[in-house]
């Protein structure tokens, strides 16, 4: 059976757009589509919705960007209360903190509920 790939506009449907686990998100916008509304430092005025909906990465800056600085992805870190800790990349995809990871984080990089 072959391996079934979500396409963008259908992970919007079933995952969290990426910026919504991003530390530079300031405003959560429409739930569905057309995704309006969603902005965060590099994009003040709308996130694209080619990032919104993972068919353009933002791991570098992004030419359409207008705020100065570097601001790209860089998720919260979550913390499941029990000391066990985990970010997730871009593409929704979750990974355990090792130990020497966990002893480096700040508490201003805990997901703002967890802190």
């Amino acid at each position: 059976m072959a391996k079934y790939h979500l396409k963008a506009d259908e992970a919007l449907t079933t995952l969290y757009p990426p910026c919504y686990y991003c530390k530079h998100l300031q405003t959560v916008g429409q739930q569905g589509e057309p995704f309006n509304n969603w902005t965060c430092k590099a994009f003040p005025t709308e996130i694209p919705y080619m990032i919104l909906a993972r068919e353009q990465e933002h791991n570098q800056p992004w030419p359409p960007q207008v705020q100065t600085g570097d601001y790209v992805f860089e998720s919260w870190v979550y913390d499941r209360c029990d000391g066990v800790m985990r970010v997730v990349d871009f593409w929704g995809e979750w990974r355990y903190l090792t130990k020497a990871e966990t002893k480096a984080v700040k508490p201003q990089d805990k997901e703002p509920g967890s802190r």
